[in-house]
């Protein structure tokens, strides 16, 4: 599980993540790319409590979403949320082991989870992912990732991750954010030892996702850029487009 427990951490994470600015400005993203997906089938991978559905959904109320989501408590807010709506489903289920048909979505969105997918099982999670979008169809992965890779113990490495990490919570209090601040200097050493948080470069997942069938990338920097912070977005290899 690594060193945090989601379900205990659910109750408060709209609290801590809503008030940092980074945060706010990946879902912005997220959502410019989707732009309008009404009637269209996406796949939201580690959807929380429901923050990037409920925006996605205020701009596209005919889309069908299918939230993911690990953490019992997390799907029983996200559930909540959402309740009375037909166009809206959560699951459990992790990047590995996806309940859905081959090619059943159009979109796959995820933020900040597959960071926590195991190194060795990175490569797994991509084919998981393809096999579930359909051909022609858009992965936007937002996460945080280190411009230098190596295993734990690598100096430079590490040296990359503190500078990140602690610049990113610097900011977060400059922006009222002191409880986001927090954990994110309390993540620093599970980062450093890979307890639970296993972040590589945006290179090292995009020859992942190039095995698996995807094309077409791009790569955009969340602002401000310096903290490692990116959305990587491709189309799976197909006939057809969405």
């Amino acid at each position: 599980m690594g060193w945090l427990d989601w379900d205990e951490f659910a109750n408060d994470y709209d609290g801590v993540f809503l008030r940092d600015p980074v945060y706010i400005n990946m879902l912005e993203m997220i959502l410019e790319q989707l732009g309008d997906v009404d009637e269209k089938r996406i796949l939201d991978i580690g959807c929380g409590t429901g923050n990037l559905a409920f925006q996605l959904l205020q701009r596209s109320p005919g889309a069908l979403v299918l939230g993911m989501d690990p953490s019992a408590k997390m799907r029983e807010l996200f559930s909540g949320r959402f309740s009375g709506l037909e166009n809206v489903a959560v699951t459990d289920g992790d990047a590995l082991a996806i309940p859905a048909r081959d090619s059943e979505f159009d979109f796959i969105v995820t933020s900040l989870a597959l960071h926590h997918v195991p190194r060795e099982t990175k490569a797994g999670s991509a084919i998981e992912l393809a096999r579930v979008l359909k051909p022609g169809g858009t992965l936007l992965y937002a996460d945080r990732f280190v411009d230098r890779d190596g295993p734990p113990g690598d100096p430079e490495r590490a040296r990359d991750t503190i500078r990140k990490m602690t610049g990113w919570a610097m900011y977060c209090l400059d922006n009222d954010a002191y409880d986001k601040a927090v954990m994110i200097i309390e993540s620093i050493p599970n980062d450093l030892r890979e307890n639970g948080e296993y972040v590589i470069t945006s290179e090292a997942w995009l020859g992942y996702l190039r095995d698996a069938g995807f094309r077409d990338f791009d790569v955009l920097a969340i602002p401000p850029a310096e903290y490692g912070l990116k959305i990587i977005r491709g189309k799976l290899d197909g006939v057809g487009s969405v």
